[in-house]
């Protein structure tokens, strides 16, 4: 699992998020009431939006450059989270939670079975009796798998970073035996000269592999979705919303 210590900076303009998660999560934390615990809350897209809207909720990453962003922006909204840097698959809280929630695909950067299974047992370990542990992350789908394979650079976005205009393409690659995806996001400016190159590496997950690794980490409830809006989960093209219960 990889830390994004070298573009903490540029996360928030290249990384927006999945549609209709802010408003999800934070209906979520409202309705369980309680301590709520964020996984990889990076620079608190999330996390600062929960905290300003009243819920009790802490926050861990992996990386502390990460975390220096997210205490900037608290700052300037007034607001004084409680972060820390930990490893989701390792950390100790000393505390138990009401709710723990893994947004925007935070669970695919652990990449084996093995890390996985101990990283839902850890999950586990920290909700109180009755608590939920909520995660989101991508069906794979094989039609994106196999165009994106060919290497083309994909057009994404034009992005603003510190007043600059940039445009940001991504290549991406997928590895089938490993169940890996290897991305790079290009920033190039108005000129076509790369300014930043962005790797990050991710495992993908199917549904019936999922809910094996929820049984081996000892969990037995669970509802998964297919949108946040709690559509049935029926092809490839969704996102899978898994509610899980202690």
């Amino acid at each position: 699992m990889k830390n994004y210590n070298k573009f903490a900076e540029f996360y928030d303009s290249v990384y927006v998020g999945t549609q209709g998660d802010l408003e999800f999560y934070l209906k979520q934390a409202k309705k369980t009431k309680g301590k709520v615990l964020e996984i990889a809350c990076g620079t608190g897209r999330v996390l600062l939006c929960l905290l300003k809207n009243g819920v009790d909720i802490e926050g861990i990453d992996i990386s502390p450059k990460m975390l220096d962003v997210l205490n900037r922006k608290a700052q300037v909204m007034g607001l004084a989270p409680t972060v820390w840097k930990a490893d989701m698959q390792n950390f100790n809280a000393h505390k138990k939670y009401n709710l723990i929630i893994v947004p925007y695909r935070a669970f695919n950067h652990v990449e084996s079975s093995e890390d996985q299974i101990k990283t839902l047992k850890n999950f586990k370990e920290h909700l109180k009796k009755g608590g939920k542990l909520i995660i989101n992350f991508f069906y794979p789908n094989f039609t994106v798998m196999a165009k994106r394979n060919l290497g083309i650079k994909t057009k994404k976005q034009v992005v603003w970073i510190k007043g600059i205009k940039y445009l940001n393409q991504e290549q991406t690659h997928y590895e089938p035996i490993n169940q890996l995806i290897h991305a790079t996001s290009f920033l190039t400016d108005t000129k076509g000269q790369v300014y930043k190159k962005l790797q990050i590496q991710l495992c993908y997950i199917y549904k019936k592999e999922f809910e094996l690794l929820l049984k081996m980490a000892g969990f037995k409830i669970w509802t998964v979705y297919g949108g946040f809006k709690g559509e049935k989960l029926k092809d490839e093209k969704q996102e899978m919303i898994w509610i899980i219960k202690k």
